[in-house]
Order: C-alpha cells, then sequence, then structure tokens
C-alpha cells in the first residue's frame, strides 16, 4: 500500500509539459500573481525572481516538466529541483523567458527527492542566497512554479506537520509544481514541492488531497560536500 501511494504521488506530479503547451497557457509575470498573504513583498520577490522551468524526459523519451530556482553559494551557482522533476536525465533544460540553458545534474537523491543541476550563471534570474531554515509547525511560507503550465504562479500556505522525511504544509499544488523552492518568511530555503497526498475515498479508490503539500526538507542537505564535487 504504501508504495503504490509513494508511486501515485510521483506520477501526478510529473506529468508530461510540451514547450508548445507551457507557451499556451502562459500568461505575463505581471499578471499571474497567486494568492499570497502575511509574506513580505521582498520574499515575494525573491521568489518569483529566482524561480526557472525544467524540461526533462523520461525513460519512455516523453517530455516532463517541473520547477526549480536559481540558488549560489560560495559563489558556486546551481539549480535546485525535485529529483523526479530529472530523475532519468543527466542534463536538463533549464528556461527562463528567452533564456535557455542546458544544466547538468551533479546530484540527485530519490530518497529526499532533491536534486542540483550545474549552471555557470543566468543573465535573467537573480539567485537565492543558500540559507536553509527548518520551519515551525504554524509558519508561514511560500513558492513559486509553473503549475499546469502556467508562469510564475507564487502560492502560500501553512506548515501543518512532519513526517521522518517530509515536511507537510496546507497549500496548493499542481503538476508542474514539482520542484519549486519553498521560503521562509526571511526568504530562507526551506524546502523542495515534491508532491500531494494521496487518500482513500469511501470506496477504497485513490483520492487526491491538493491542499496537502509534501515538501522535501533542505535543511539538512550537505551542500557544500555536493558543490565540491563539482570540481
Amino acid at each position: 500500500m504504501g508504495e503504490f501511494k509513494n508511486i501515485l504521488l510521483l506520477v501526478l506530479f510529473t506529468l508530461s509539459c510540451s514547450p508548445v503547451e507551457s507557451l499556451l497557457g502562459a500568461t505575463s509575470e505581471t499578471n499571474t500573481v497567486g494568492h499570497v498573504s502575511n509574506l513580505t513583498t521582498n520574499v515575494i520577490a525573491k521568489s518569483r525572481n529566482a524561480t526557472v522551468q525544467i524540461f526533462s524526459y523520461d525513460d519512455m523519451g516523453r517530455q516532463i516538466s517541473g520547477s526549480g530556482a536559481y540558488v549560489v553559494y560560495k559563489k558556486k551557482h546551481f539549480i535546485l529541483t525535485a529529483t523526479h522533476v530529472i530523475k532519468y536525465s543527466n542534463k536538463a533544460l533549464v528556461i527562463s523567458g528567452r533564456e535557455e540553458i542546458l544544466a547538468e545534474v551533479v546530484y540527485a537523491d530519490e530518497l529526499s527527492d532533491i536534486a542540483v543541476l550545474r549552471v555557470e550563471g543566468m543573465a535573467t534570474r537573480v539567485p537565492l542566497t543558500w540559507k536553509t531554515s527548518l520551519p515551525r509547525i504554524g509558519e508561514k511560507i511560500l513558492y513559486t512554479g509553473f503549475p499546469n503550465s502556467y508562469e510564475y504562479l507564487t502560492i502560500d500556505g501553512i506548515v501543518s506537520g512532519q513526517t521522518l522525511s517530509r515536511i507537510v504544509l496546507h497549500s496548493f499544488a499542481w503538476g508542474g509544481s514539482s520542484g519549486s523552492v519553498v521560503l521562509d518568511g526571511k526568504a530562507r530555503i526551506v524546502g523542495i514541492v515534491s508532491a500531494i497526498d494521496i487518500g482513500m475515498g469511501y470506496f477504497g479508490e485513490p483520492h487526491l488531497n491538493q491542499d496537502v503539500v509534501l515538501i522535501s526538507p533542505t535543511h539538512g542537505l550537505d551542500i557544500e560536500g555536493i558543490l565540491d564535487s563539482m570540481q
């Protein structure tokens, strides 16, 4: 049962999305600010200015898309995303507007569902500074991503609980949100959007809980060791 549930969690967020579909579903960034509250405009701006869209291919050769963010630590530049977004690729296409970069996957852990992609830099994005936080229950957070091929939707939420390996948010997420980087009220990196919860309906059928979002925490990630391996 647990294994079946995990498969459904990952399948939901790796729905195929072609570049054409992405363009058709996109609208101006200035017109697509999602619902946010009680978080400073500075954090919102940092989230939106660092977010990128990521394209890769699954083991069947089908294109999949997700989200991520541009980050810098000790003058090293990289993209944070979810492992299942780039699981079957050693390279991925990182897109921000007209800027397109072929990034190398240097770290991908399936258990934590966190991946790191190497980039030399980005001209159109402002990197987040690598500062992490393990949020408290009840704390407000936000993320920016590309759910359902919309551009730069910023979504807020509340930390509602924790499991052994995930932070549980009362928020919303849809296909394409996977890999979005979650920030707290001080623009510190909380984790990566991994999946939404799958419950069971009255007759035992899978039931999507779109307002229960599972986050892979980044607080314990050995980013220094990962980046050292890039040399």
